[in-house]
């Protein structure tokens, strides 16, 4: 299935200051598909290599760097021909190789004749190897909501929702509301989507989502230690229950009682790092940049992705020939959920703000230029946003979007956007 990420692989490749690529993002996601699909459209060959399935070859870096060396080794175990200009290295899962990122800055200083890609589907051991100057990043998610329609075969939606053509979307606002109620149970896991092409049974979808559900519980205990994966386990869990609350905000006693364990913050961070939880930051004030303005004491965690989510919380399939009821279910998370997901595609910083001692608060705050723009989730067809209109004032804000089931509509500096089109 088509992901828009492979349009800025082919920019990346026709680069002049094209560097070694890391792709980040949690498993099963799609990034070794993605990076395989990119060489067969845009090289001649590739050489694949997973590091997690060939420990043997996991210090091939920790010698001095020697480019024959390493393409030689490369060579005899992918079998594969390796031409500088038509042939594409793939190093599947990177971090399991020592020293593995350190050399694809090598690759940028001392060969940068050869097309280099990694991926990654868990931190660095050691955080400040990714730091390094001289390669790329690129962050892949579970499918957006325009890739969904394009999976659904969905052409002259899809070319609505591109060009903002607000009269034709509001012509088919029915429609896309039932692909978007599909879209929140289904989610934009790869293996998902393409059980529901293939099926069309939404009881098969459901049991897919379980699986990889369980997956990723197995995943804390095959990388980590038996107290550390209890923490991770603990705080996966307890999603359902953190977006349940009217404020979203997340809370440790939600977790577990008692005081925290030494392990907890870093066991959330790695959660986060590996993309299995997205981190929206309480800021004190809407100004730029937002981050300078951030509560360390507070923040919301959301899932990956909006179709396990909803698989974890018991979303009931029934939910979706309710109608415009779905984006009301579980007092207004799923669809918070979704607009998050929407909200990260483009990596940037997202914020909240809480009004003191109050549950009133601005569901997301994003940054454009140099101005701050409150967001208000509303999925009711509504006409006033007085929410919106009193913290603009307070804060003499000239520019907000509200999200609903309301068609494109400008009053004054607030914006309103239908969900589907965010």
């Amino acid at each position: 299935m088509y992901r828009e990420k492979l349009d800025e692989l082919i920019q990346w490749k026709a680069s002049v200051f094209r560097k070694p690529l890391v792709l980040r993002g949690a498993r099963h996601v799609g990034k070794t598909w993605l990076l395989n699909e990119f060489g067969r459209m845009a090289y001649t060959n590739c050489a694949y290599l997973n590091f997690e399935e060939t420990p043997g070859l996991r210090t091939m870096f920790l010698e001095i760097f020697d480019i024959k060396r390493i393409v030689s080794l490369l060579r005899t175990h992918t079998k594969t021909a390796i031409d500088p200009k038509h042939t594409l290295i793939i190093l599947d899962e990177i971090q399991f190789a020592e020293g593995g990122v350190a050399a694809l800055r090598n690759f940028y200083e001392l060969a940068p004749q050869y097309s280099v890609v990694a991926a990654s589907s868990l931190p660095e051991s050691k955080p400040d190897a990714f730091c390094v100057r001289n390669v790329d990043f690129m962050t892949l998610r579970p499918l957006s909501f325009r890739e969904f329609l394009i999976a659904l075969n969905k052409p002259v939606l899809v070319e609505a929702l591109t060009n903002r053509n607000w009269k034709k979307l509001n012509e088919w606002s029915e429609t896309m509301q039932e692909c978007l109620r599909h879209y929140l149970y289904v989610g934009g896991m790869p293996e998902v989507v393409h059980t529901l092409l293939e099926t069309r049974d939404w009881q098969i979808v459901r049991r897919v989502q379980i699986r990889l559900l369980k997956s990723y519980d197995n995943d804390f205990l095959k990388y980590h230690p038996e107290h550390v994966t209890y923490l991770l386990r603990m705080i996966w869990r307890s999603m359902p229950a953190q977006l349940l609350k009217k404020n979203r905000k997340f809370i440790y006693q939600v977790v577990m009682r008692g005081p925290r364990p030494k392990d907890f913050d870093s066991a959330l961070q790695w959660m986060i790092d590996c993309g299995l939880l997205l981190k929206s930051y309480q800021i004190t004030e809407p100004r730029v940049p937002l981050s300078n303005y951030e509560d360390t004491f507070g923040y919301k965690l959301f899932l990956l992705d909006v179709g396990l989510w909803g698989a974890m919380a018991g979303l009931n399939v029934e939910t979706i020939r309710m109608g415009t009821a779905m984006f009301f279910e579980f007092n207004g998370a799923l669809t918070d959920q979704y607009v998050m997901q929407e909200l990260c595609l483009t990596d940037r910083y997202i914020a909240y703000w809480l009004r003191e001692n109050s549950p009133w608060g601005i569901d997301f705050i994003i940054q454009e230029g140099r101005k701050a723009i409150p967001i208000d989730v509303r999925p009711e067809r509504i006409q006033y946003a007085k929410r919106l209109r009193v913290f603009c004032e307070r804060f003499n804000l000239k520019k907000a979007y509200r999200f609903s089931l309301s068609g494109y509509l400008k009053t004054g500096g607030i914006i309103n956007i239908p969900l589907y089109a965010i």
